[in-house]
């Protein structure tokens, strides 16, 4: 249970990372043509990929070791399906948001586009703000 403890203590340090740098995009988001606001920008989505990559990695920590159930494969969409099904996702629209935030993270790992990344970090808020909240609950079942 103890590295449960010390993923959840990661996936909170690299949520709060992720706030942060929301917070100050927020403060330049109205520079559209600065460096400034491509720099925050690109912070954000790099943040979103290593905060997502640590949400998906802890359900599946989290359902192996606190719900005792054998995984079949290791992909986010299945996990997230598993995660569904035992109630961890506390929203019906949990599970579409999370799908979504995968086939964003899916997007920034090809190829870098400007539209394609003012599009995805207008999207971060809420995956932030979902990651967070099922984070949360989950730290109430976490012994």
């Amino acid at each position: 249970m103890e590295i449960v403890k010390k993923r959840y203590e990661s996936l909170l340090q690299a949520l709060a990372s992720l706030q942060e740098s929301l917070e100050i995009f927020g403060n330049y988001s109205d520079l559209n043509n600065s460096k400034f606001h491509a720099m925050f920008r690109d912070s954000c989505i790099q943040r979103f990929e290593y905060s997502f990559d640590a949400f998906w990695k802890f359900i599946k920590l989290y359902l192996e070791e606190c719900e005792n159930i054998e995984l079949e494969n290791n992909s986010p969409r299945y996990l997230f399906k598993i995660a569904e099904n035992t109630e961890i996702l506390l929203k019906n629209e949990d599970m579409d948001i999370l799908i979504q935030a995968l086939s964003d993270r899916n997007l920034t790992s090809h190829s870098y586009n400007v539209e394609t990344a003012e599009e995805i970090v207008s999207h971060i808020p809420l995956y932030y703000q979902t990651m967070f909240l099922i984070a949360t609950e989950l730290k109430l079942k976490i012994k």
